[in-house]
């Protein structure tokens, strides 16, 4: 009778590394049924985009301002984490929605101009009252200017802070929504992503910006006084994040001549190098 060959089981480094390799190769697999998911339901939007009424366009403008190295990147990645939901939400009312990655003030002009655009959704950086191109900042007497013909909605997915004004779209269009979240009027991308979800509660006051569960969960762990130390703070370090990216704006647009006693000495230069080379 033949003897049957047993399969010893490895220990050791061994183990581990075949533990390892296998879950890389079911991690890998997994990875690719969803990436070939998420490709299919992001050309299937495409597609139901693409014949969607032109003469009714809603336009995402998308700006990066206060991002410096990184934005050639930024205004990508919000428009690839926010095309499905937002898409399908004006797709839902016969709208073709059009992204515009890193939207300069005339971006705005031009959408305010052209009647074919129903509805402006305004993303990145701004107040109650203002909104952060790429360029500059944009006003309301830039909106009184540029806008001929009424616009159906107007949605700002920014902060919200500095309510001492209407509010940016007030004479833009007939339906203007942005986010009331208290004093310090910071809003965390947390919360749009989850309002944007579920289809604007908060941006359209049918919801309290409290009632997210992520902001329940924190509320039920921190307390409430806790959970206001915690808005300042991150409202702060957002403010100190503009100051510096506004300064190295302003440092990169107007460089500084190095002063002339600063500059090194060529006969300095020259004794460095015999140094070196002696050594």
């Amino acid at each position: 009778m033949p003897s049957r060959r047993i399969k010893k089981r490895a220990t050791g480094f061994r183990a581990v590394l075949d533990k390892c390799l296998g879950f890389c190769k079911k991690t890998a697999i997994v990875g690719a049924v969803c990436a070939l998911l998420v490709r299919g339901a992001y050309a299937v939007t495409e597609a139901v985009n693409s014949v969607q009424s032109s003469s009714m366009r809603t336009a995402v403008l998308i700006s990066d301002y206060h991002y410096d190295e990184i934005r050639p990147l930024l205004s990508p990645t919000i428009e690839t984490s926010v095309y499905l939901p937002m898409t399908l939400y004006f797709n839902s009312d016969g709208s073709q929605v059009e992204y515009v990655r890193h939207a300069t003030s005339s971006d705005l002009e031009r959408i305010c101009r052209d009647d074919n655009y129903k509805n402006v959704v305004l993303v990145g950086h701004g107040t109650y009252n203002t909104w952060w191109a790429t360029d500059r900042e944009v006003t309301q007497a830039d909106i009184r200017e540029w806008v001929t013909s009424r616009k159906e909605q107007w949605m700002q997915l920014t902060c919200a802070g500095n309510k001492s004004d209407a509010p940016l779209g007030n004479e833009a269009a007939d339906e203007n929504y942005h986010y009331n979240v208290g004093d310090s009027g910071m809003v965390s991308p947390t919360l749009i992503a989850i309002d944007l979800l579920t289809g604007f509660p908060v941006l359209k006051g049918n919801a309290d910006y409290t009632d997210p569960p992520y902001f329940q969960f924190s509320l039920y762990f921190l307390g409430e006084e806790n959970m206001q130390i915690v808005e300042r703070e991150w409202y702060g370090l957002f403010k100190k994040v503009d100051m510096a990216a506004q300064r190295m704006r302003y440092e990169k647009e107007n460089p500084r001549p190095i002063p002339e006693h600063s500059r090194p000495h060529p006969y300095m230069l020259w004794a460095l190098y015999q140094m070196v080379r002696k050594n």
